[in-house]
């Protein structure tokens, strides 16, 4: 899935192992300022790290993960990823989203609501899933802003999930559910919507209105 962001071309394509090396080079995951919230506990990941976690999203049928490129040219720079995770069948299928950019200076950019605009477009129009869900750590305001903005709610809030900077921070669960009529009919089965659902439903809908016009498809 391609798109411009600003004076950014961006393309949301699988991850090819060789691309790996740049998640930990000049500072990438290692870096603080950029993994402080991602719920991780010990040392930085190394190179080794990252390729375990390749073969592991590789290998997993109920995962779609995506790498976040920048496109100049014939230069492809790896920025992040983001991904749909711990996806079930069934009735009320759902998966769990996540979204990442290790290089701090595309922060600001408008790049993550774009991402989140295309991978909702796919999950809801391709997949057909009818809710997705993602988490945010309190202090991570640029993630629960550019989660909103594409139709997600927060749930519920659980305390001390984890520890940054010498405190407790908690974590927000968030849900977008499905805007089309068969799945948002399906999960609402004739019960009376609240309105702030109605709200998302309509955000929902001008994301997926937006990926339909903005993406291009490799």
């Amino acid at each position: 899935m391609r798109f411009s962001v600003g004076e950014y071309q961006i393309e949301l394509a699988p991850i090819e192992r060789e691309d790996m090396p740049q998640f930990v080079q000049d500072g990438g995951m290692q870096s603080r300022i950029v993994s402080r919230y991602l719920g991780r506990s010990g040392t930085a990941p190394v190179l080794e790290d990252e390729y375990e976690w390749f073969d592991a999203t590789r290998s997993d049928q109920n995962s779609r993960a995506w790498g976040i490129y920048v496109i100049s040219g014939d230069q492809r720079l790896l920025i992040g990823n983001t991904s749909i995770n711990s996806i079930t069948e069934g009735v009320m299928s759902h998966g769990c989203t996540g979204f990442l950019i290790f290089r701090p200076e595309y922060w600001g950019k408008g790049i993550a609501s774009h991402c989140h605009r295309a991978r909702t477009w796919f999950g809801c129009t391709q997949m057909g899933l009818v809710q997705l869900r993602s988490g945010v750590f309190d202090g991570n305001e640029g993630s629960k802003k550019a989660l909103e903005r594409v139709g997600y709610l927060p749930i519920f809030h659980e305390r001390n999930q984890h520890f940054v900077d010498g405190v407790f921070v908690g974590l927000t669960s968030f849900s977008l559910i499905n805007p089309l009529n068969v799945q948002w009919n399906l999960w609402w089965h004739g019960e009376t919507v609240p309105p702030e659902f109605k709200a998302a439903r309509r955000r929902t809908r001008a994301a997926l209105k937006w990926a339909n016009t903005h993406l291009e498809l490799g």
